[in-house]
């Protein structure tokens, strides 16, 4: 049966079934990297700022609701910047090594 993850190889199957979460948080990874290069407020995972708030450049803000914790010299804005490039980069090679895998595994199959 088409689908069935109960079936055959489970390789396969998770890797095509994990493919759309991938490119999706890969996604997220450059919308955030462009946000912030954009933008220049970073602002903590889990945090709700609420409507109206204002947050100035190179602060970091995180907790429900929002509070501004502190401000971040240029370097060390340019520094995470760095890091979420880095990190969108992983995520490519990541992403490639599945397609590969995919592959060889689709091969395997045809023998």
């Amino acid at each position: 049966m088409a689908g069935d993850m109960t079936e055959g190889g489970t390789t396969g199957a998770i890797v095509r079934f994990s493919l759309p979460m991938m490119g999706g948080a890969l996604l997220q990874q450059l919308y955030n990297v462009v946000d912030t290069l954009i933008v220049s407020h970073f602002i903590g995972a889990g945090a709700l700022v609420p409507e109206g708030m204002v947050i100035p450049d190179g602060s970091v803000a995180v907790g429900v609701p929002a509070k501004i914790i502190k401000t971040i010299r240029p370097d060390q804005a340019a520094h995470n910047i760095e890091n979420a490039v880095h990190y969108v980069g992983d995520a490519e090679a990541h992403a490639e090594a599945v397609k590969q895998c995919e592959i060889i595994e689709t091969e395997a199959k045809t023998k």
